[in-house]
């Protein structure tokens, strides 16, 4: 018949009220625990936790430099000490997820670190500057507690947006005020 597409308008409108009423749940948002742990520790300096997550003997690796508790360890002060570290340089340090992946015992987390460089090391001076690095964190997980970190991060961009070091000539947006 010529108006059956008419019929098809109810339920297309109450699928589209459906689907738009739903509450959306952020593409973002943490779905493992591990991860709204460390998203947590890194945005609010939350350490409540890291008993529960972090394991006595944890190993954490940043661009190749290992990090090992050792077998009588201390791995919570070890992660707390690093994340620490990073928050003194951007105080206002904000981790976004861009992604995350389990497998098994393994969890690979895609993140952005965005913040102002203000705090003031002895090896890095406060700039002032806007610093974003883009990096991942793989976590391997053993009786439900974190035991290994290894992450990336683009430590270039670090260098050259804390001012430690010059932006090479094939540099993106270099000498663009």
């Amino acid at each position: 018949p010529p108006n059956a597409h008419l019929a098809r308008l109810p339920a297309l409108f109450l699928l589209g009220r459906w689907c738009f009423k739903r509450p959306k749940r952020d593409p973002h948002a943490p779905k493992q625990p591990f991860v709204k742990f460390v998203l947590g520790v890194w945005n609010e300096g939350d350490f409540t936790e890291v008993e529960n997550y972090v394991a006595p003997t944890v190993t954490l690796s940043m661009n190749g430099f290992v990090y090992d508790a050792g077998p009588d360890g201390d791995g919570v002060a070890l992660a707390q000490e690093s994340v620490e570290y990073w928050r003194a340089i951007l105080p206002d340090v904000k981790m976004e997820l861009v992604s995350e992946i389990r497998e098994k015992d393994r969890i690979a987390i895609e993140w952005l670190i965005s913040g102002t460089h203000t705090g003031d090391r002895p090896e890095l001076p406060a700039s002032g500057n806007l610093i974003e690095i883009e990096g991942a964190a793989f976590l391997t997980l053993d009786d439900d507690k974190i035991v290994e970190v290894d992450s990336v991060f683009d430590a270039l961009a670090l260098a050259v947006q804390t001012g430690a070091a010059d932006a090479p000539e094939w540099w993106p947006g270099r000498g663009v005020s």
